[in-house]
């Protein structure tokens, strides 16, 4: 299930590689303090799943969804090369700027 997250958020950030494409916040989506209390007695395996409908459905913090450049280069058979992606400021959090739950996924 971790290994699905990027590949789900690839497509998108070909297409807008500033922000993340997910949909807005839901109005009754719980806090992060809320959502790590629904979560704590479930199976690992079970959280996982629960934390990433909450990242698709759009429960993910503001201030997490604008991505910041990394630059890297290398030389590769004798060529220089550089290679820009964006990145989260973070973990994923689900939750609100001022309450989120950290998801390292």
């Amino acid at each position: 299930m971790r290994a699905a997250l990027p590949c789900l958020f690839a497509a998108g950030l070909i297409a807008s590689a500033q922000t993340l494409p997910l949909p807005p916040r839901p109005e009754n989506a719980p806090t992060g303090r809320a959502f790590a209390e629904q979560i704590t007695p479930l199976p690992i395996e079970q959280r996982d799943g629960e934390i990433l409908a909450q990242i698709l459905a759009g429960n993910v913090p503001d201030s997490m969804r604008h991505l910041v450049p990394v630059t890297v280069s290398g030389v590769i058979d004798g060529a220089s090369n550089t290679l820009t992606f964006f990145v989260t400021p973070d973990y994923l959090g689900v939750g609100t700027d001022n309450d989120f739950f950290r998801a390292p996924m």
